[in-house]
């Protein structure tokens, strides 16, 4: 059976959601499906999965032909709404989809929500786009036969999700370990610059220094524009932070490296922690200890595999507990991740590609 993925531009050389689509294709081709990526560029890369890339002009004719000739199978759309657009509203995939639903009777449709919509906001601009992205959700929800949602707080923006034919995902890893020495580097992650939070740490992270006389690496890793670049810097310099590195857009192999050679960790995107992150579980996967400036507890399913700090006193006890090897945080690490592997995922889809 055919499982079509179309992508507008599947890039391996950034980690993210090509990479997602790179491992379930290989996994779904061991269990004798056939997948099929479509995407307008091509890849520079010695890399297997490119034997499943059909190259493939990014407009809604072009598209059209090509399932024209095709008749049955499973489009399965991993869907992040700027994946297909710079504003993230795509009216190609929506009449894509409003054909494959119509005179494709043959080809079932099945959704992998990873993003659904902007935030809320009252600034003009990205109202427009909160509402469009509303508008698209709700067009693609009904036209699908089944939707996965890859966080469980979808559900509370969107209560539709929690109808019948929506399930929850949890997410894999495609990071792997490698037995790389560990170096006392601390790492920052933010998919979103916070700027209260990365203060926060810093500030706790100066004491620390100040007080141990330890010096610690920073990387930060993760997105940021020109401007929250400069604050970023800004932040470093207020702090006195010399020794840090700032790395936007890794590639999988860097990331890779980069966890598998550090310590610890910082999450600070989110506001309240969210198990369902491919970054949290690759941290978790290659040993690294994750601190998350959080007063709530955590869940009994988590709150043995983390962190949750937000005093002074508290986080250079558990920094010391790290660097000195009494920290039992690798205890829970294997039954943790065993839910977390892309077998398990795999196994769900296919289960839903039989039923329907």
């Amino acid at each position: 059976m055919n499982v079509y993925f179309l992508f507008k531009n599947y890039n391996l050389k950034k980690c993210g959601i090509s990479d997602y689509i790179e491992y379930l294709t290989f996994e779904l081709n061991k269990y004798k499906f056939n997948p099929i990526i479509l995407s307008n560029k091509s890849l520079n890369c010695k890399n297997q999965s490119s034997r499943f890339l059909n190259v493939i002009s990014w407009n809604f004719f072009s598209i059209l032909k090509y399932f024209k000739t095709h008749q049955n199978g499973i489009f399965f759309l991993q869907y992040s709404p700027f994946n297909f657009s710079n504003s993230g509203f795509s009216l190609s995939l929506i009449l894509l989809l409003f054909y494959l639903k119509i005179f494709k009777k043959k080809i079932k449709l099945f959704i992998n929500f990873h993003e659904i919509r902007n935030k809320f906001s009252f600034i003009p601009k990205y109202f427009l786009i909160y509402c469009l992205h509303t508008l698209q959700f709700y067009v693609i929800y009904f036209l699908s036969k089944k939707n996965y949602y890859t966080n469980k707080d979808f559900t509370k923006d969107l209560p539709i999700l929690k109808k019948k034919k929506n399930e929850f995902l949890k997410i894999f890893s495609t990071i792997e370990w490698n037995n790389i020495k560990k170096k006392n580097q601390i790492i920052f992650f933010s998919s979103h610059f916070n700027y209260q939070k990365f203060k926060k740490f810093f500030e706790f992270i100066k004491l620390y220094q100040h007080k141990y006389d330890k010096k610690f690496n920073i990387i930060f890793l993760g997105n940021a524009n020109k401007d929250k670049f400069i604050k970023l810097k800004q932040l470093l310099k207020m702090y006195n932070l010399k020794n840090a590195k700032i790395i936007l857009n890794l590639t999988k192999k860097k990331l890779s490296f980069i966890l598998c050679k550090n310590k610890i960790v910082m999450v600070t995107n989110n506001e309240n922690y969210k198990i369902n992150s491919s970054f949290i579980v690759s941290s978790i996967k290659t040993r690294n200890c994750l601190f998350f400036l959080n007063k709530k507890k955590f869940k009994n399913e988590v709150k043995n595999n983390f962190h949750s700090v937000h005093n002074q006193k508290i986080f250079i006890k558990k920094i010391n507990n790290i660097l000195s090897k009494k920290d039992s945080f690798f205890k829970y690490k294997i039954f943790f991740l065993r839910d977390y592997e892309v077998k398990c995922v795999v196994k769900k889809f296919i289960s839903s590609f039989n039923q329907n």
